[in-house]
């Protein structure tokens, strides 16, 4: 296994991984990808890479996983 940093290579990735993280059970399938663009959802993706972003993608056979700390200036 293989951990790095996140890269803006990765936007693209994150915002796969975010689609699928918002699965319904079954026998629900994925929400449809409309939901990628509410507001309280999109923080999680867009505009990565900012000054203080933080995250890692764990690389093992094909897969990747991704942690996102976000630290933003409320108000």
């Amino acid at each position: 296994m293989r951990i790095r940093p996140i890269t803006l290579a990765d936007q693209a990735q994150l915002w796969e991984l975010l689609h699928v993280a918002l699965w319904d059970p079954p026998p629900a399938g994925l929400r449809p990808r409309t939901v990628l663009d509410h507001p309280d959802v999109r923080i999680y993706a867009e505009g990565w890479g900012r000054k203080d972003d933080v995250g890692v993608v764990s690389e093992d056979d094909g897969g990747a996983v991704t942690g996102h700390l976000m630290i933003r200036e409320i108000g």
